[in-house]
């Protein structure tokens, strides 16, 4: 797991600029290299998850990758993590007035992928319904081990904006509405598992 800290930690760290022969759009940052380094994102998130859901599954050999995740470093990356999350793959879908802006957030990190603007608002919502698709596995999978309480605690209200997004917005009109029925059937335990906490 440390090698995925390491690499995420070196990901996010990365240029805050495009070079010059790079299209870059009104948000300050070039489209594709946003979606790419969010694919890199969630696909070390995936493998940090699954590795420390391992480690809690073979406790009985308490060893450093189990408590590797409450060190305060590696939440930072984690935290890291999801911050990238939320600014490149849910808010940029949500319909204007919705979410909470990263100028009027109070927690929030300070690595250069992250601290970047956000994109502008973008109609593909393909890219969010995988963004959600992949936290809300994560949650009803691994309650309370993994990355899961990470998720729960820092981007649970953002989840619950981009379902509503996929589910209500009109904007998703525009996708099909197998994709609409499912996101309005995952919306309500989305919604009641916010209430909970």
């Amino acid at each position: 797991m440390l090698s995925y800290i390491a690499e995420a930690e070196t990901l996010l760290n990365c240029k805050t600029k495009p070079s010059d022969n790079e299209a870059v759009r009104p948000g300050g940052s070039n489209i594709d290299e946003d979606a790419s380094l969010l694919e890199k994102v969630l696909g070390l998130l995936r493998d940090i998850h699954r590795e420390a859901v391992s480690a809690e599954k073979h406790a009985n050999e308490l060893d450093s990758l189990s408590m590797s995740l409450t060190d305060p470093h590696y939440r930072q990356v984690i935290a890291g993590l999801l911050d990238f999350v939320v600014f490149q793959g849910i808010f940029p879908f949500l319909s204007p007035g919705v979410g909470t802006p990263y100028e009027q957030r109070v927690r929030i990190t300070t690595y250069n992928a992250v601290r970047r603007s956000y994109p502008q608002p973008r109609l593909n919502l393909g890219l969010l319904s995988k963004v959600i698709d992949y936290l809300l596995r994560e949650i009803s999978e691994h309650a309370g081990i993994g990355v899961e309480p990470y998720i729960r605690d820092r981007i649970l209200p953002d989840i619950v904006c981009g379902a509503a997004e996929l589910a209500y917005s009109p904007v998703s009109d525009t996708c099909a509405n197998e994709e609409r029925d499912v996101m309005r059937r995952k919306f309500r335990p989305i919604l009641k598992s916010f209430l909970d906490t």
